[in-house]
């Protein structure tokens, strides 16, 4: 900045006055322009330094609102750069970059720089092109690693691809897959370094040898592990690898190719899996020689794999068998039941039914359950028909049913079942007549037994029945007089059926299950029935006096009530003269067994006042007072648990039949009143099949059929082979035949074993434990076999043949000359052949008296 000149004045006050002195010295060439020329200049500069910034200022607003899209879609230098950096062809990419940037400026030019002073402007264009090339360089750089990026893109799906074609093609594209790599290799002109470029070809070419090789080791295991030399690139480490996945695919090939046989089909059945798995653990697969040559060549190792997956896939498929057979059987079970509800819808059904009805209805039974079920209901009509039917409808009888079906053991009218004190499992159909009214078995098949897989139905009607239960007791009325009450099973039954009417009355208006059935309710469906339907003293008396005139034949005479004599009807109850009546039997079995010994009636009276237990006297009791047990030669012997004579009873009756003054006949008797209804066909056992025929066995073979037992599906299914193959032989129906071996395989093995149990390890060498759920011996077998040639037909041909007739004639001539060992290990594994051979025995050896009988019977019908 120039000088501004300054004035300086001095004053002496006693010298000089009124004058100024300046130091200010002006040439006379100059004037005032030229002397504030710098001022002038300085101030010029100052304001081109405002202006400038001013207009920077301007155009710094300006660029930076062009760096983001403009409102009319125009793209910003943000955008412009984004888009050239993604494109992947440089030169394309700063043609793009370029136009983008002109179409901004012009965009500019037009929206923001018309109303600036040139000045501005310039600076504008100037700032922006400046920022604009600073942009172009980031995008351009941008673009070159797009470009690396695709390349690299491109040539690895060119490699891909190739490879593809590789695993398609085979180990002969191989080559053309090299060079098709190594010449895309040398086209990528981004990658300069020969070091890289090798790297990258080892890389490629590992991928497709990687690719031929998993692949080849699936579909070709064998062809791989020849040519694996070819597969160059690989190191040691990569192609072990594969060899090893190659063995294993080929001991997973080998599992299926050796297991084919166990594979299930339409036939397939149980014994079969069996007997296919064995001949793959003796690798003799039926005699394919094929095979047989392949095992032998393959490691012990793959040998072992090869029998563990075929006995899981045995356990599988023979799990997947006994799942088809139970639903078939369910399914067949249905038609039953749907069968019985076509005939019971007729009104008539039990006055009218008749063998030409059932047979259109049922037509010719297909399996084990239309046959049972048809023959159930002939048995119904023969009933009916013969006049054996009595529509008396005994009340505990049908509770204790009801109970079963609400509980959910019970579930059809046809399935078998005990009651308590039963020995014999009957159905709900073969109980009609006996028990069962007509009108009770119509609420069974049209009431219960639709709705027992109704969860709601359930639940209410067993708290409905609970609540009849309970007042079962005030109906009764007193216990003692019970037994004498004829009326009992009528009020009972009414009691019931008004407790049933109301109840589904309350349910069908909305009322609540609780509330029906609670006694404080005012919807209580108990209301007043007690007093109606419960016992009345005065006219059990009168029934008393009534029944003391009666004479019934050759029945006891009931003992005539006398207040004077007994002083109350519980003492009636509970005399001799009573007990004598209402038990007949007891008098009955003391006469028969009197018969058996030559003591005389007083001493057996005696002896028969004591109880013996376990060889000692307990306490005296009244040999008519209801002791469960069994009197013989003087002495009282109690039943065990099982409601069986004890041990030391039937070790003397065993005694007394090698005693020549004691007829054979009486003995038999006693066991045959032990046994009850299935004497015949533990007699035959005991004597013909077990043939021990001792007591003590037939008492056991007893006990068994007494419990509750069901037969495996397995069974059931051979056993209906069995008796359609010997049906009619000796004149043995086919329904004696299935009832018979069901509880023979009770009696031998419960369905529990399919091996005889011995109590010491039996090495079997020689002699041979039973096998099968009939425990079939093999000298027993064998013996049928040779000497019962005829019984061994055409149906058992046709089911045996092509198993095991070998190089004989017959099947039954292939088993005989089988060895004790490989004949026993069929009768374990085979139980279609089992139930054969045990129904063999049956027709050939049981006495027929019995079976010709039901026969007969069957052919009349």
């Amino acid at each position: 900045m120039p000088k501004i000149p300054t004035f300086t004045s001095g004053a002496e006050m006693t010298t000089q006055t009124g004058s100024v002195t300046s130091n200010i010295q002006i040439s006379p060439a100059n004037n005032i322009f030229t002397a504030t020329q710098s001022l002038q200049k300085t101030l010029s500069n100052e304001y081109v330094k405002e202006k400038k910034l001013e207009a920077d200022n301007k155009a710094t607003l300006i660029l930076a609102d062009l760096y983001v899209n403009q409102d009319n879609g125009t793209k910003g230098l943000y955008t412009i750069q984004s888009e050239t950096g993604a494109n992947g062809n440089p030169g394309d990419a700063s043609n793009s970059f370029d136009n983008g940037v002109n179409k901004l400026w012009e965009y500019a030019q037009t929206n923001k720089v018309g109303k600036l002073d040139n000045f501005t402007k310039k600076a504008l264009e100037k700032k922006f092109y400046a920022t604009a090339g600073i942009f172009k360089t980031k995008a351009l750089l941008d673009s070159r690693n797009t470009q690396f990026q695709d390349t690299k893109k491109i040539t690895d799906d060119f490699v891909m691809k190739d490879a593809l074609a590789l695993k398609l093609n085979g180990i002969s594209y191989l080559e053309a897959y090299k060079k098709n790599v190594l010449s895309r290799i040398e086209q990528d002109t981004t990658l300069q370094d020969s070091g890289v470029k090798k790297q990258q070809a080892e890389l490629y070419l590992k991928f497709g040898e990687n690719t031929l090789g998993a692949s080849l080791a699936v579909s070709q295991p064998e062809f791989l592990k020849a040519n694996i030399s070819k597969l160059t690139s690989l190191s040691v480490e990569e192609k072990q690898k594969l060899l090893n996945a190659a063995d294993g695919q080929i001991l997973e090939n080998n599992k299926q190719l050796f297991t084919f046989a166990l594979n299930l089909n339409e036939d397939s059945t149980t014994s079969q899996l069996v007997d296919d798995y064995q001949e793959i653990v003796d690798g003799t697969f039926n005699g394919n020689i094929d095979l047989i040559k392949q095992w032998q060549k393959l490691p012990k190792a793959d040998k072992a794999a090869i029998i563990d997956f075929a006995k899981t896939k045995r356990r599988d498929n023979t799990s997947e068998l006994n799942n088809r057979q139970t639903a078939f059987l369910n399914e067949n079970k249905q038609k039953a039941v749907n069968n019985y509800t076509k005939l019971f819808n007729n009104s008539d059904f039990l006055e009218t039914i008749d063998l030409l009805k059932i047979n259109e209805v049922f037509g010719d039974p297909t399996n084990a359950y239309e046959l049972d079920s048809k023959n159930q209901i002939i048995d119904l009509s023969t009933k009916v028909g013969q006049e054996e039917f009595n529509n008396v409808n005994e009340y505990y009888k049908n509770f204790e049913i009801q109970k079963k079906i609400l509980s959910g053991e019970v579930k059809d009218h046809i399935t078998k079942f005990t009651l308590p004190g039963e020995t014999e499992a009957k159905s709900i159909t073969e109980r009609v007549g006996e028990g069962i009214s007509k009108a009770e078995f119509g609420f069974y098949l049209n009431y219960l037994l639709p709705n027992t897989n109704n969860p709601d139905f359930m639940n209410n009607n067993n708290k409905l029945f609970k609540l009849i239960e309970t007042l079962q007791p005030s109906i009764e009325g007193e216990s003692s007089l019970k037994y004498i009450d004829t009326t009992t099973d009528n009020r009972l039954n009414n009691f019931q059926s008004q407790m049933i009417l109301r109840f589904n009355e309350g349910l069908q208006k909305g009322i609540n299950v609780d509330e029906l059935l609670d006694k404080t309710s005012k919807n209580y469906i108990g209301k007043g029935l007690i007093q109606i339907y419960k016992s009345d003293k005065d006219a059990i008396t009168q029934i008393i006096a009534e029944k003391s005139a009666e004479v019934s034949g050759n029945n006891i005479e009931v003992p005539p009530y006398s207040e004077e004599k007994y002083g109350s009807v519980e003492n009636y109850l509970n005399s001799q003269e009573y007990l004598d009546y209402k038990f007949p039997g007891r008098v009955k079995l003391r006469k028969d067994l009197l018969d058996t010994s030559d003591i005389t009636q007083k001493e057996f009276d005696k002896g028969a006042d004591e109880i013996i237990i376990d060889g000692k006297s307990v306490f005296e009791i009244s040999n008519n007072d209801g002791f469960p047990g069994i009197e013989y030669k003087g002495q009282f012997y109690a039943y065990d648990d099982e409601g069986n004579p004890p041990k030391r009873f039937l070790e003397r009756l065993q005694k007394d039949t090698n005693l020549k003054d004691i007829k054979a006949n009486k003995i038999n008797f006693l066991l045959d009143f032990i046994l009850k209804e299935n004497k015949d066909l533990v007699n035959n056992w005991n004597k013909h099949y077990q043939t021990d025929d001792t007591f003590a066995g037939a008492i056991k073979a007893n006990n068994r059929l007494k419990r509750k037992y069901t037969v495996p599906n397995d069974a059931l299914a051979a056993i209906e082979n069995a008796a359609t193959n010997f049906d009619g032989d000796r004149g043995f129906s086919k329904k004696y035949l299935i009832d018979t071996l069901s509880k023979i395989g009770q009696i031998e093995s419960q369905y529990k074993t399919k091996v005889q149990k011995t109590d010491k390890p039996v090495t079997e060498d020689k002699e041979f434990l039973a096998r099968s759920y009939w425990q079939i011996e093999v000298t027993t077998a064998k013996d049928l076999l040779e000497k019962s040639a005829p019984i061994f037909g055409d149906n058992f041909e046709s089911t045996f043949s092509k198993k095991y007739k070998g190089d004989y004639e017959t099947a039954r001539e292939g088993l005989l000359n089988l060895s004790n060992k490989d004949l026993v290990d069929l009768l374990e594994k085979d139980d279609v052949l089992a139930a054969n051979i045990a129904a063999a025995l049956i027709v050939t050896r049981f006495n027929t008296e019995t079976a010709w009988r039901l026969y007969q019977s069957r052919l009349k019908t």
